[in-house]
């Protein structure tokens, strides 16, 4: 079992005065070494510079070296001389001064040297004077005029100005505290430099904590003020590791620079990376563009940035983008948004699951889940892809392309691709075209929507048709060619230019055939109320409960329908008719007739009345009375 060091109450309180007595007497030799000094009285630090002259010295000796002990710790003074005052307790060293403390183990802490040392008996205080010089380890030091020792915690005071130089930096200040081993100090008034061959750090701070971790340096300013790359930063608490070259800024941090301003709850700056990276309530001004964020990267010398939040926003020339995560690069004025993204600029929107904005180009591109909306057409036109030219507001659309408009009707319209002019207000469809409004559907392999006009025009093997559950009022209608009127987005009129055909079933008993050249079919709930055939009129008709046909024609017809289905027909020029018609009881009867105009009459789906003018030919035997 190793020694014990006796109880504070038991220890034995040694004056330095008689020491130094017999130091002055016996020419200060090193038996001195030996010498045990407890130093364990309190005193507080005085602003004032140690009094340096004293006069009628009791004794004095030269080439002095003391080695003072305590548990823990050695200090050792050297002096050019030394002079002893009893009766004030005093001793004054003077001459390349130097007090050097070591802990246990033997290991440095704070090397002091100076012109001037003072020494009180009485509290233990000891102050150099005169081109002080302090190093703390083997890349640290620190220069000023003055400085205490206190015994009370082994503390270092220098209540004036300093200057204190590491291996990459010199730092300016006041009042610094530290302790014998060194291994932590505070200061005020700071103002600090860091310079490597590539970057500085400058540095202002109101205090400064510092300490030794491990052999390296972490450095905490308080109410900073810090230049580095171009960039001045303003903070509450700055966290500076020169070993490392990073700094951590927190409590709020602003930051200006050759290219705007920005802020944060928390900066970190990667000086070797060339990196910053913030977090909470990031904004962030770049020239005309704006960030918001709550978490933001930015290489500085690639001027590219990288945003993220719920949502990240980017603004510039009332444009704005919001995104979970965005990549901007500022010297290209080029966004790329991921995750919900959205672009908006007036009444224009458009959402993507990505989206890649190119300002200088005034382009957009989007993909997955595009969707567009905005004053140029009602709805929302949404596909898998995205192409648009902002400055000339066109664009096109790819991957199942579909305008969605919920108006009385809910009106779809698709195509595989798309263009369109928002300026122009049109929409262009291209292959496996399809507008359903309610009911109604119309195919084609081209297709255009004018929106101011509320008009669709089709193309390439056009089909008209409704489809319902049952077997009522249905219809099919062929072309080449075919537009389509719409009244707040729901179909009201087709119009034919060239040849068609169709078929119409009322339900399931009663069907028409037709052909012609031109023509127009007006819709109303979705069924049919009129079909005008322009040309070559065609028409044939079937009521297949009671097996009746018949057959008219003409240069022109138009056929009018109510909810029980067709009840008149009109036809002019060469109006031509022809029909088997089978009276109640009776055998079939075969009618033909023509004239120069024709109105057929229809009742209960049978062709009931038939006029004709102005001359007549053939004969006509009516099924039953009619109109």
């Amino acid at each position: 079992m190793g020694g014990r060091s006796p109880p504070p109450e038991h220890r034995v309180h040694w004056s330095i005065v008689p020491i130094l007595r017999r130091a002055l007497c016996h020419g200060a030799r090193p038996f001195f070494g030996a010498v045990v000094l407890l130093l364990n009285h309190c005193a507080p630090i005085e602003p004032d510079a140690p009094r340096v002259e004293a006069p009628d010295a009791d004794a004095e000796a030269r080439g002095v070296f003391l080695q003072l002990n305590r548990p823990g710790a050695r200090l050792e003074i050297r002096a050019d001389s030394i002079s002893e005052y009893s009766e004030r307790q005093e001793a004054l060293a003077t001459g390349s001064v130097r007090m050097a403390f070591y802990d246990a183990s033997g290991q440095a802490g704070v090397d002091l040297r100076a012109d001037r040392m003072h020494l009180d008996h009485r509290t233990g205080t000891i102050a150099m004077a005169g081109h002080v010089l302090m190093h703390m380890g083997d890349s640290l030091s620190a220069r000023t005029d003055s400085l205490r020792w206190h015994p009370e915690g082994e503390r270092v005071a220098i209540p004036g100005t300093l200057r204190i130089e590491m291996a990459d930096g010199v730092e300016t200040g006041r009042d610094l505290e530290t302790d014998s081993s060194a291994d932590s100090w505070a200061l005020s008034d700071v103002h600090g430099r860091w310079q490597w061959a590539d970057e500085e750090v400058d540095v202002r701070a109101e205090r400064e904590r510092s300490q030794r971790v491990g052999g390296a340096l972490q450095v905490r300013y308080e109410k900073a003020e810090l230049q580095v790359a171009g960039m001045q930063l303003r903070c509450a608490l700055a966290h500076w590791l020169p070993d490392e070259r990073q700094l951590v800024l927190g409590g709020g941090v602003e930051g200006v620079d050759s290219s705007g301003a920005f802020s944060a709850r928390h900066v970190e700056v990667d000086i070797d990376q060339k990196e910053l990276r913030a977090r909470g309530q990031v904004r962030v001004q770049r020239g005309q563009a704006q960030l918001e964020a709550e978490e933001w990267r930015e290489a500085w010398r690639e001027h590219r940035s990288q945003i993220a939040g719920h949502p990240a926003r980017y603004r510039r020339a009332g444009r704005r983008m919001e995104a979970l995560r965005m990549d901007y690069e500022r010297d290209d004025e080029r966004v790329e948004a991921s995750g919900a993204v959205l672009f908006s600029e007036g009444e224009r929107m458009m959402r993507a699951q990505t989206m890649v904005y190119d300002s200088r180009r005034d382009v957009l591109r989007a993909g997955g889940g595009v969707s567009v909306k905005g004053e140029a057409w009602e709805g929302v036109l949404s596909g898998d892809s995205l192409f648009f030219d902002l400055r000339a507001e066109r664009g096109w659309l790819l991957g199942t392309p579909r305008l969605h408009s919920r108006e009385e009707n809910d009106l779809r319209w698709e195509a595989d691709s798309m263009h369109f002019d928002m300026a122009a207000r049109a929409l262009m469809g291209d292959g496996q075209c399809a507008l359903s409004s309610g009911d109604v559907r119309i195919r084609a392999q081209r297709s255009r929507y004018a929106a101011d006009a509320q008009r669709f025009t089709f193309g390439e093997g056009v089909v008209l048709e409704r489809r319902t559950d049952g077997a009522f009022n249905q219809y099919r209608i062929e072309a080449d060619s075919m537009v389509v009127l719409l009244d707040d987005g729901v179909a009201q009129r087709a119009e034919i230019g060239g040849a068609l055909s169709g078929k119409i079933a009322i339900d399931g008993q009663r069907t028409s055939w037709l052909s012609g050249s031109g023509g127009a079919f007006t819709l109303r709930d979705d069924r049919l109320q009129q079909v005008d055939l322009a040309s070559d009129a065609d028409v044939t008709y079937r009521h297949a409960g009671r097996d009746e046909v018949s057959r008219f024609r003409g240069d022109s017809m138009v056929l009018y329908f109510d909810e029980g289905g067709l009840y008149q027909v009109r036809v002019e020029g060469d109006a031509r008719l022809a029909s088997r018609l089978v009276r109640a009881g009776s055998e079939a009867t075969v009618n033909s007739v023509k004239g120069s105009e024709m109105d057929l009459y229809f009742v209960d789906g049978s062709l009931a009345k038939v006029k004709v003018g102005p001359d007549i030919e053939g004969h006509y035997l009516p099924a039953e009375d009619g109109p």
